[in-house]
């Protein structure tokens, strides 16, 4: 049995979006193709058991940084006046 993490269910989701070899995917993640394809199925809310509801959840890395993170921030100023500035 799969012990699926968000990470892995984001990930599965971006992929089988970007190409549909399920095998390809599995083995990337480390699964068989039969456990990526009911997972993905129940997290698209394809599944036969209506008491079971999918999980539906945005990756972290999908989320919008704050303003003035110091990740996006620094990458904006690079190279430029404002390189090492703290945002305002």
């Amino acid at each position: 049995m799969t012990t699926w993490t968000p990470e892995m269910d984001g990930l599965a989701l971006t992929l089988i979006a970007r190409d549909r070899r399920y095998a390809r995917i599995a083995a990337r993640l480390g699964v068989s193709s039969e456990a990526l394809r009911t997972r993905v199925a129940f997290l698209l809310g394809e599944t036969a058991n209506s008491d079971v509801k999918p999980v539906v959840t945005r990756p972290p890395y999908l989320y919008p940084l704050p303003p003035g993170d110091p990740l996006s921030w620094g990458i904006i100023t690079a190279g430029t006046v404002l390189e090492g500035v703290p945002f305002a």
